[in-house]
């Protein structure tokens, strides 16, 4: 019963790390391919959106192997 729910647990963590980090993300394109900002800013902008995506698919893999082990996201080992 414990992997069923510590899978679960990191699944919604999953889901909640990639909307956390995907919506700004998909907002910052946007942003940038309207030419909402200043051209000095565009090369930074894209450098933080390329890192910030990449730190979200990290967290989202990381979350997904959690749950399809069954493992808390909390913890390290299945209990």
């Amino acid at each position: 019963m414990y992997l069923v729910w510590d899978g679960f647990k990191s699944l919604i963590v999953a889901v909640v790390a990639m909307f956390i980090c995907g919506a700004p993300v998909a907002l910052g394109v946007h942003a940038l391919m309207g030419w909402a900002i200043p051209d000095w800013f565009r090369i930074p902008a894209w450098a933080s959106l390329v890192i910030l995506s990449g730190v979200g698919l990290i967290l989202t893999v990381a979350f997904l192997r959690k749950a399809w082990n069954g493992i808390s996201p909390t913890r390290s080992r299945k209990r």
